[in-house]
Order: structure tokens, then sequence, then C-alpha cells
């Protein structure tokens, strides 16, 4: 699947990228990527979201290629190496949430930093907590 060039991570407004075709074989130039299995399901979890949002929300765009783009959220860094990051990762969450393609750093990282105010941390197991009015 060809998306295009390869180009300069901070200069991504005229970007073409190359999506490495996932059904043919792999060849001895393929770039090896070594990663933890965290880094792996956080690639994951954030594909996911994003084709379920294409799909949901019925747009006509690639999911793939939207993960093989650099991405103004993610400082020019195409989606796939960026999500690797947990506070990407969050990002990416929150911007599919909000139904966007891309955004300010700011502005997501404000809203991540409003949720986490309003949120508080329970352990693995118990169900959350909730204010009862008398």
């Amino acid at each position: 699947m060809h998306i295009g060039l390869d180009h300069d991570p901070h200069n991504f407004s005229d970007a073409i990228h190359v999506v490495p075709d996932p059904l043919m074989p792999d060849t001895v130039d393929d770039q090896i990527v070594t990663l933890s299995q965290r880094q792996l399901a956080r690639i994951v979890l954030v594909a996911v979201e994003c084709g379920g949002r294409f799909q949901r929300d019925a747009m006509q765009y690639d999911p793939l290629a939207w993960m093989f783009a650099p991405r103004a959220i993610f400082g020019g860094v195409r989606s796939v190496d960026a999500v690797m990051d947990l506070n990407n990762c969050e990002r990416a969450l929150i911007l599919h949430g909000l139904g966007m393609l891309d955004g300010e750093i700011e502005f997501v990282d404000d809203l991540r930093d409003t949720l986490d105010e309003d949120n508080v941390a329970q352990p693995v197991g118990h169900a959350p907590r909730v204010n009862s009015v008398a």
C-alpha cells in the first residue's frame, strides 16, 4: 500500500508516507522494531479504537493511514510510533473519544489533567465510588 515517501518529522505540513503492505511477505529490507509487550498493547489499543471509531462514525478514512501519518498532537511524529509512549497513547484515546483526527497537545493535555482531577483512583476489582445524596 503506497501512501508516499518518507519525510522530515519536523516538517509534516506536506508529508507523504509509505505504509508497508501488511499482506506482503517480509523482506530483508523491512525495518526491525524492538518494543515491549506494553508498547505493543498500546499500539493495538489505539489501532482498535481508531478503526472502531472510523467504522462507527462511517468515516471514509483509512485507520492504517491514520496510524502511519504524522500528527500535530504527537509533535509531528507518526501515530504508530508515538502511541508506544503512555502519554501519547492517552492523547490518542482522548482525541478519538472527542471525534477528532488531530489536535493541539495543550488542549488534549489540559482536558486529560481535568479528567485526572475528577477521578479518584480505585483498586483493581472495586466498583467506582458513588456519591450518595441523603
